[in-house]
């Protein structure tokens, strides 16, 4: 699709990274595990997989000419992000005793400018308004302590107040209202407030939507008791590299399945300079019809029982063939063997734990999009094609996220720097400025990290501006502190 856009218009041209005098590239190669023979597509599958997820293909096409600097793979990635926003909890796999639904967690990952991130995201903007589905979305401004209100029935406390266009289009919200989609821009802003005090509480919740919890209970001081019934959370947006490089190296984030739950999106191909058409581009109707056709009128509808009255909306249970089902275990059992092999980091290991369940979610909403365009009375059925696209699909999000740890794993130019004078704003104010305390202070207490603070600190000690010296306490033995130089 890229080559085709390439090849046709006048006005677009690939840059080359090489020929950048910006150091801090992306990388848009990485260095993945390949997975074993038994768990790759055959030749035929992989062809197969062409007829599946029309929808999406038509998607990417208008959306390729409508922001062309925008990589494809983002592109498809709004696609999903939109179908698991008109899915809305009310399709779902049964595996055992688990109950999955394709609820997408997304963090899309580029430059700015080179990649037109926003520019895609508009077009997404475009296409919620004139499908409906903006009433399925989380409003721009939300915070993390009114999030829970927002997805409960809860009349909001300053409710009288509002304008009577803002009352009705929350009360068209509640239907839905704990089956939303979180679309933001500048997406890492919502990973900074996991790190305040007043909003950390929101990482927990984070986590648990993830799931699709029947019932979710949160108490504060202000709101009292608030409970999310039946909840299902899509989150889509982008964001930089440069954004993302702090929490990448937070060990926490890792470590807590935050960073497992998030598909990482990187461009796949360089960027490509394009300049405005010189024709007008609309969105088609077709693409927001089909979206509105699969939320309002071939899935279920939720009841309105009216106010404060909450019942679990209907859903259907997607069916999975047993030769699909054979192909998401050889899937699984691939990625197992690259786990046990240690072929990964092992930060990355859960995220490789959930890449088959990922596979699977992509294969529901394919297959949901694809029977919104059959007769109705056909079961919702994850075939075959669906399941190899949905594969593919997630290879490539696979090695997405090795691009990224890549790019995260290659400080910039300037960022010893950067360390180097917090070491200094600390060290001159004269307090916690022992190597133990700064290394605290700056998270740079795992491995790595302590021992690039440890190699900068004592750079400064031999350039003569900083000295290290033992200074008493008030109690207790004296401890070794850095003071600026005198000289």
């Amino acid at each position: 699709m890229l080559a085709e856009l390439l090849e046709k218009s006048k006005v677009v041209e690939s840059l080359d990274p090489a020929d950048s005098d910006d150091g801090d590239v992306f990388p848009f190669f990485a260095n993945v595990p390949e997975l074993p023979r038994q768990a790759m597509l055959t030749d035929p599958e992989i062809k197969r997989a062409e007829s599946a997820g029309t929808w999406v293909n038509d998607y990417v096409n208008f959306a390729t000419k409508a922001s062309p600097m925008t990589p494809g793979i983002f592109h498809e990635s709004f696609a999903l992000g939109l179908l698991s926003t008109a899915t809305a909890r009310r399709a779902y796999i049964r595996a055992g005793k688990h109950v999955i639904y394709p609820n997408l967690y997304m963090l899309l990952v580029a430059q700015s400018t080179l990649y037109a991130k926003t520019t895609g995201l508009d077009v997404v903007d475009d296409v919620l308004r004139m499908s409906g589905l903006n009433y399925l979305t989380l409003p721009a401004g939300v915070t993390p302590q009114s999030l829970v209100t927002e997805l409960s029935h809860r009349t909001p406390p300053t409710f009288g107040d509002w304008s009577q266009d803002d009352k009705d289009d929350w009360q068209k919200e509640r239907r839905f209202a704990a089956q939303r989609a979180w679309w933001m821009d500048e997406a890492a802003s919502l990973l900074d407030l996991f790190k305040q005090r007043h909003t950390a509480d929101l990482l927990s919740l984070i986590l648990r939507l993830y799931n699709c919890p029947e019932k979710l209970t949160a108490a504060t001081i202000g709101r009292g008791r608030e409970t999310v019934r039946f909840s299902y959370l899509t989150i889509c947006g982008p964001t930089t590299p440069a954004a993302m490089r702090t929490h990448l190296k937070t060990q926490e984030l890792w470590g807590d399945g935050l960073f497992a739950r998030f598909l990482f999106v990187t461009p796949d191909t360089p960027p490509i300079r394009a300049f405005y058409s010189d024709t007008a581009i609309e969105t088609p109707p077709e693409l927001a019809k089909h979206l509105n056709t699969l939320a309002f009128t071939y899935l279920p509808m939720p009841k309105d029982s009216g106010p404060g009255v909450v019942q679990s909306p209907p859903a259907l249970q997607a069916d999975v063939p047993i030769s699909v089902f054979r192909k998401w275990d050889t899937y699984h059992e691939g990625i197992w063997q690259l786990l046990s092999k240690r072929a990964v980091p092992e930060k990355l290991y859960a995220c490789y734990g959930r890449l088959a369940t990922t596979a699977i979610k992509i294969a529901t909403l394919l297959a949901a999009s694809d029977w919104a365009s059959m007769a109705e009375g056909n079961p919702l059925t994850i075939r075959p094609e669906h399941w190899a696209r949905a594969q593919m699909m997630t290879e490539a999000y696979r090695a997405s996220l090795h691009r990224l740890i890549d790019d995260a794993s290659q400080p910039l130019a300037d960022e010893d720097q950067e360390i180097a004078d917090k070491v200094l704003s600390r060290v001159k104010a004269g307090k916690r400025n022992s190597r133990r305390e700064l290394s605290q202070d700056m998270h740079m207490t795992a491995g790595g990290q302590r021992d690039r603070l440890e190699r900068i600190v004592e750079q400064l000690i031999k350039d003569g501006v900083i000295i290290e010296k033992a200074a008493k306490g008030q109690r207790g033995p004296g401890t070794t502190r850095l003071f600026i130089s005198n000289k």
